[in-house]
């Protein structure tokens, strides 16, 4: 049995623990007795699962996030991370993070509705549900408040393909600093970022395999896609014209001054280019879901493309399909001759 006593002018807790005597110090009597009642109540806690909630306040919560967990994430996600936590936290002002409930973020969900675009709010929610799941891991909140919240509904807004023409023309029109990058995505699929970090040390002329460095959800997610002839003869010509800057650790795409790309510059640059070309609505990432769909059109199997789009689920590549109504027609055609053998041999049954 615990006890508190005074000793040198402090208040200790007398108890023992397997044997082992434990003697805590405090400054007052109502330091230790409640020192001693945690200690009595430490095996109902147990049966129960209940934990002692920190009371932190959202201000303190949003910035260990932000300086512990969004640096782990790609650049571009960071941003968005201080975006959505930044115009929350401006939104409760002084509340503590564990005081915030589902009617609180259906409230401020419905302000934002009617700010932005249903695709952008939900965006934003995305960044405070992964908040919330680490303020439940750091032990500030009981109960996560997004989980029953539901995402604002979408209108599908598929990305517009580049067909051949478009490449032709792109190519054409802009700047030879932009053309390789850009060329490179088209020709890999691979993302903006990941191109835009992609390094010399990652061309493998041995292996003839690129590999491709990404960040997603906080986790690092590498993959090896492989080298065709033409690209190894395209990463060797660049090296030719370009040998002082063709070192292992130095970026393989550049400006025009020589620099590394900024992922916005990129994209950036290749909007100018296709408002010259009269073609508003392509996109840098188009060319992304242009390769995917094309690959899965020429009958590649779902998980190889998923593998090549370093994918985590198949669900994800299929949001990158864009089958056209011709090929749907076709598969149906092919499906009903098939059926046609065997309705004549029912006929003939009968």
């Amino acid at each position: 049995m615990a006890q508190v006593k005074k000793l040198d002018g402090r208040w200790i807790v007398d108890y023992r623990i397997a044997g082992v005597r434990k003697r805590p110090s405090f400054a007052t009597r109502a330091e230790a007795e409640e020192f001693k009642r945690s200690l009595l109540l430490r095996p109902i806690d147990r049966m129960t699962d209940y934990h002692q909630i920190n009371e932190v306040s959202l201000e303190m919560a949003v910035e260990k996030y932000l300086s512990q967990v969004s640096p782990t994430k790609a650049p571009r996600t960071g941003e968005i991370d201080e975006q959505a936590l930044k115009s929350f936290l401006k939104f409760f002002e002084d509340k503590l993070v564990n005081e915030i409930t589902l009617m609180d973020l259906e409230a401020y969900q419905l302000k934002k509705r009617r700010e932005y675009k249903a695709a952008s709010v939900n965006r934003h929610f995305n960044v405070i549900r992964h908040f919330f799941r680490k303020c439940e891991d750091w032990n500030l909140i009981k109960s996560i408040p997004t989980r029953r919240l539901k995402n604002l509904k979408t209108e599908s807004n598929p990305k517009r393909l580049w067909t051949k023409e478009d490449v032709v023309k792109f190519f054409q029109v802009a700047p030879e600093w932009l053309k390789d990058i850009v060329f490179f995505i088209y020709e890999t699929g691979v993302r903006r970022g990941e191109a835009v970090n992609l390094r010399w040390k990652d061309v493998d002329f041995d292996k003839n395999a690129i590999s491709i460095h990404s960040i997603k959800g906080g986790t690092s997610r590498d993959r090896k896609i492989p080298m065709t002839v033409s690209m190894r003869e395209w990463f060797l010509e660049m090296k030719k014209k370009r040998p002082f800057l063709s070192k292992p650790t130095n970026h393989v795409f550049l400006t025009e001054e020589n620099l590394p790309f900024q992922p916005n510059h990129v994209s950036t640059a290749v909007h100018r280019v296709v408002h010259r070309m009269g073609c508003d609505g392509l996109g840098l990432h188009g060319m992304r879901h242009t390769i995917l769909t094309e690959l899965v059109q020429s009958d590649v199997s779902l998980e190889k493309v998923r593998q090549l789009a370093g994918h985590s689920n198949l669900k994800t590549t299929e949001k990158y399909l864009h089958l056209k109504i011709e090929d749907t027609r076709s598969m149906l055609e092919t499906l009903n001759e098939r059926r046609d053998v065997v309705r004549r041999f029912i006929k003939r049954s009968e």
